[in-house]
């Protein structure tokens, strides 16, 4: 199916508000979970608690980085190729998703569990939620520019 650029800016511009507005209330949610989950602080805590080992506590940092960025340079080309991106992102985002779960159910539901089994489904957990994320970041950002108009991306990544 081939458009014209005037329907194009037509089609965007009649959905301008809600793509505006959905996007800002996905990006708040995704920062506000990223604060709980964020490798420097909160899983340095918890994996402190698992190990006494230095080198174990700060690979979740380096993992959770890591694993967000080096996909995305390895995954751009791929995703800049694809010409639906939506489909992309939600088939990926529910691996992202269901590795932080797996991190929530593990915490909660068996706190008595292994040290060593605990910090290997963590870092196991976290490197595939982080690499997953990393995976969409670019197709989600190619998305972001395409349903956001460019007068007001600013304002929705500031208020996301």
């Amino acid at each position: 199916m081939s458009t014209s650029s005037a329907d194009y800016q037509d089609y965007v511009h009649k959905h301008a508000t809600w793509n505006f507005w959905v996007n800002v209330l996905d990006l708040a949610f995704y920062v506000m979970a990223g604060s709980l989950i964020y490798g420097s602080t909160v899983m340095a805590l918890y994996t402190s608690y698992l190990t006494d080992s230095k080198l174990l506590i700060g690979l979740i940092p380096a993992l959770q980085n890591a694993g967000y960025y080096v996909p995305q340079l390895i995954w751009a080309q791929k995703t800049e190729q694809t010409p639906r991106k939506k489909p992309l992102i939600l088939r990926v985002s529910v691996i992202e998703r269901a590795g932080y779960l797996v991190i929530a159910l593990v915490i909660l539901l068996v706190p008595g569990a292994p040290r060593w089994l605990a910090y290997a489904v963590l870092a196991l957990s976290l490197g595939t939620a982080a690499t997953a994320g990393g995976l969409v970041a670019p197709a989600w950002h190619s998305l972001i520019a395409k349903v956001i108009p460019v007068s007001r991306r600013g304002r929705q990544l500031g208020l996301g």
